[in-house]
């Protein structure tokens, strides 16, 4: 239930349910078993009867029910974070041959390819701000650099989605509190300086002459 509806309804019945012991206090007791009087937030108050009897029951949920409409509801939610990552060659990231890396806070582990944490997650006016995610480890063949490719990175690093809107590959269950990334994350190599300048270099007769 929303929370808003779940006041109306605790506010509703606070007001109507007290009618019943009302009514019943009308009906058998006597008008001057029970007497209210005396200040009362500002104001006089002198009553008795059946009418001093719901007053007291009446105000004595008070406190009650207004923790329960006016409480503020907590800034922060623990969310489940999963993906699935897996390397250059399609093998899911090992933790052991693999060390993936995943720059986040608190830290969190691979294995196997598995990528889960619990994170809090603080909710304002039904944005939600998740935390963003980057992953770095070694090829599994020849311990070359590997990173998130450039369209993974575009998503993970913003995962942050304001309740009902849909984020890139993210799937959001607001009820199990589980963010899932739909897609299987492949990390790329990390070219180095000289190889991505050799790529701009056409060979000729034993002569290097930039590619245009």
């Amino acid at each position: 239930m929303d929370p808003q509806y779940y006041k109306i309804l605790i506010f509703s019945l606070w007001i109507l349910l007290p009618i019943l012991p009302a009514f019943i206090l009308y009906k058998f007791l006597p008008g001057n078993v029970i007497a209210v009087k005396g200040p009362f937030k500002g104001l006089k108050v002198d009553m008795a009867g059946a009418f001093a009897g719901y007053f007291l029951l009446f105000i004595g949920c008070f406190l009650l029910v207004e923790r329960m409409i006016f409480e503020k509801p907590d800034r922060y939610e623990v969310w489940t974070v999963k993906a699935m990552v897996y390397d250059e060659n399609g093998f899911p990231l090992s933790k052991r041959k693999n060390k993936p890396d995943v720059s986040i806070t608190p830290p969190a582990d691979i294995d196997n390819g598995i990528f889960e944490f619990h994170i809090p997650v603080e909710v304002n006016s039904n944005y939600y701000n998740f935390p963003s995610i980057s992953f770095t480890a070694f090829s599994s063949r020849d311990a070359a650099d590997l990173r998130t490719s450039d369209i993974d990175i575009k998503y993970l690093l913003s995962p942050d989605v304001k309740k009902g809107d849909k984020n890139g590959y993210w799937n959001y269950d607001y009820a199990g509190k589980i963010l899932t990334y739909d897609s299987a994350v492949r990390l790329v190599k990390v070219i180095a300086p000289d190889e991505e300048n050799s790529k701009n270099i056409l060979v000729v007769d034993s002569f290097s002459t930039p590619n245009q």
